[in-house]
This record gives C-alpha cells, structure tokens and sequence, in this order.
C-alpha cells in the first residue's frame, strides 16, 4: 500500500482503511528512511503516523491507536538519532 492507495480509501470514504493505508506507509517510510539514512524520509513517514492516529481517534479504534503509536515512536526514535548523527 502506498500514497496511492491512502488517496483511493479516502476518495471513496473509506476512512478507518485510508489510516490503515497511513500506518503501513508509515512502516514503509520508515524501514525505507532506516536503509537510506535519510532524515526527510522518516520525516514523511511520522506525518503519515499522525495522520493515521488521527483518523483511528477520530473512529475509537483503540486498538489500531496502540500499534500506530508503537509505529510512530519507532520512527520518532530513528529521526532522533539520525540528526543526532547528522551534528
């Protein structure tokens, strides 16, 4: 799943599916950024982390909150350490 399937969820109003799509874009960017050693990356993939928590927040799907948040700190953590480098 990719930035295209995230528009086509949306486009036909299938919102807890398009944070669905968010979140494995998100794992996508991340491992992605993690390989390349590129900041912007997993920059990109935290936006498409929030914007999965929100979409699970706005619908109480706590149990997606959870795996996103996990998701996200992941990529929190490697952007952190990949400026932290980059000094």
């Amino acid at each position: 799943l990719g930035r295209g399937a995230v528009e086509t969820f949306r486009a036909a109003g299938m919102q807890v599916e398009s944070g669905t799509a968010e979140d494995t874009l998100c794992s996508a960017l991340t491992e992605q950024g993690q390989i390349e050693r590129n900041a912007n990356i997993v920059a990109e993939a935290l936006a498409a982390c929030d914007r999965a928590l929100a979409i699970y927040r706005d619908h109480k799907r706590a149990d997606m909150i959870a795996i996103t948040e996990n998701t996200r700190k992941t990529a929190a953590d490697l952007l952190s350490g990949l400026k932290g480098s980059a000094q």
